[in-house]
């Protein structure tokens, strides 16, 4: 679906905002799990403390929900519930069948959420070390940044794993027919979650609303209705495409909004409208 689709309709929601979220993956796993979104914030962020304290704040909540997770995880394995103990006899037995791959699949969860946990509090022992004077050049590194997103993706590998295996215990403890559509209905969900927050962060990382440099007049701000805003936005994103500049160069430029407005005005796009 084309960006200008949402720019020359009245369309106000999508369920996957199909044309905004650049690659397939990112309609299943939100943008910020990508290396692009570190790429951003470390380059738009020209105070060391406060990308230092962004990073850490993220570790801190990763660390919470892991540890969540990881509860639930071995709370559901150890389990004496009926559906646990059938899980339980399946693994111990190779019996291979629903309730076998639901407790294997719980046991790999239990170990990438553990993983994802070790890597979360050595990520924020490391990063936190860093002096002002050396953030930047550290945390831009490819080590740098792989070393910011693997915490991450391990969350994201964690949480996908949880999902699937409570997909298996449906069928364990519900009817065939009902468990089906409760799974369909469980992973649209999430997969329009992911498309919705990559579509917004695809917005803004690609309208430079990372950087100090508004992206809006503060007229257009105040005066416009949150739908015209929306066009907007769109009308932004898609001049940031035609223009293609390096992430390195997009917060370094002297005017980035200035160069989208021309864009904008080549094309005949004003205010996120096609000029007629």
């Amino acid at each position: 679906m084309s960006l200008r689709r949402y720019t020359e309709t009245d369309k106000r929601w999508s369920l996957f905002w199909f044309g905004i979220p650049v690659f397939p993956s990112e309609h299943a796993f939100t943008v910020d799990q990508f290396r692009i979104w570190r790429r951003h914030l470390v380059w738009s962020k020209l105070d060391a403390g406060e990308l230092r304290t962004i990073l850490t704040q993220r570790f801190s909540s990763n660390s919470v929900f892991l540890s969540l997770l990881l509860s639930a995880e071995i709370a559901i394995l150890f389990s004496p519930s009926e559906p646990a103990d059938e899980v339980r006899k399946a693994l111990k037995g190779y019996d291979i069948g629903v309730a076998f791959f639901a407790g294997l699949m719980l046991c790999i969860a239990i170990f990438v959420s553990a993983a994802g946990l070790y890597a979360t509090f050595s990520a924020w022992a490391i990063v936190s070390t860093v002096s002002d004077s050396n953030t930047h050049g550290v945390l831009r590194s490819s080590l740098g940044l792989y070393c910011c997103t693997l915490p991450s993706r391990l969350i994201v590998a964690a949480l996908y794993i949880f999902v699937f295996d409570l997909a298996l215990f449906f069928f364990v403890v519900m009817p065939l027919q009902l468990a089906p559509f409760l799974t369909a209905g469980g992973f649209i969900l999430l997969i329009h979650i992911s498309s919705t927050y990559s579509a917004m962060g695809r917005i803004i990382m690609e309208t430079g609303a990372m950087g100090e440099e508004s992206i809006f007049h503060r007229h257009e701000e105040e005066t416009k209705t949150p739908h015209e805003l929306l066009q907007n936005l769109i009308a932004k994103l898609e001049a940031a495409r035609n223009v293609s500049v390096p992430v390195n160069e997009q917060y370094r430029m002297e005017s980035f909004q200035e160069s989208l407005r021309e864009v904008m005005r080549s094309t005949g796009t004003v205010s996120g409208r096609r000029a007629e």
